[in-house]
């Protein structure tokens, strides 16, 4: 997460001079890219709990990746006012990021919001896993 926050950092002072784009508070930048770690940091978290929620390892990527790409994206579309209290709506509150439709919550909701979805995910996946039998 680090190494691509700086990454992100080092390719986009540049461009956005050679752009002539508006200046940018660096309070702001950092804002963003500290929510950007964090978004990293809890997304991580998540994946390793559906990982133990989910046993079959194929299950699990599927899943993951058709509930963000298809799922999250469809209620976002058709019911935006849902779709700013799901994951990625919580992250892109995080990041600051622009809203297609709707309005984004205030990134510290988003941060609360996603704290929550990530304490959900890890109880249920320590629950679950210290029930579940090994042999």
């Amino acid at each position: 997460g680090i190494a691509c926050c700086l990454l992100a950092a080092a390719l986009a002072v540049p461009l956005l001079a050679v752009r002539d784009a508006t200046a940018i508070p660096t309070s702001t930048i950092l804002s963003i890219l500290a929510g950007a770690l964090l978004a990293m940091v809890l997304y991580a978290v998540i994946g390793v709990a559906v990982g133990a929620l989910v046993p079959n390892q194929i299950a699990a990527i599927l899943g993951a990746l058709v509930w963000v790409m298809l799922v999250e994206s469809l209620v976002v579309t058709f019911l935006p006012e849902v779709g700013r209290w799901l994951p990625g709506g919580a992250a892109s509150a995080v990041l600051r990021a622009t809203p297609f439709r709707g309005d984004l919550l205030e990134p510290w909701a988003g941060v609360l919001v996603f704290l929550a979805y990530t304490a959900v995910f890890t109880a249920l996946a320590t629950r679950t896993t210290l029930r579940r039998d090994v042999t």
